[in-house]
């Protein structure tokens, strides 16, 4: 008596023309995605290194704020004419403090006459990002 049973072997097999023209499209489909998911890393990257190189100048500039034991603020203040002494004083609200002393300009030292008030637009210096700002 014999058996006859279907069995599997893994065997080399020669491949086909159209086999061969199907491997070969897929070859360029897997260069041309290797190449999008390269150029993904690349933006990843810098995006991620811009973003590592904004996290490290904001902890030199904290750690700078921390060695100074101060940083620079917009802080409001009052400034004070005495027409009496000549003298321009400007104080700090928060502290109190007297920061500056300084002569009136000659434009400063004309007053305003009653019933003539124009109203003049404030002047203000512009303020440079991070720096100067106590007065």
């Amino acid at each position: 008596m014999s058996e006859e049973v279907l069995i599997k072997e893994y065997l080399k097999c020669h491949l086909t023309e159209k086999e061969k023209t199907e491997l070969s499209a897929k070859i360029a489909k897997a260069i041309s995605d290797r190449s999008s998911a390269e150029a993904k890393l690349k933006e990843v990257n810098a995006s991620i290194k811009a973003q590592i190189a904004q996290l490290d100048a904001e902890i030199s500039e904290k750690a700078l704020q921390i060695n100074n034991g101060y940083e620079y603020r917009n802080v409001e203040c009052q400034m004070d004419k005495d027409y009496r002494l000549g003298t321009v004083t400007i104080t700090r609200l928060d502290t109190d403090e007297v920061i500056r002393e300084r002569p009136m300009t000659a434009e400063e030292r004309q007053m305003e006459l009653p019933g003539d008030k124009k109203e003049k637009p404030a002047r203000t210096k512009p303020s440079m990002k991070g720096a100067g700002a106590s007065i």
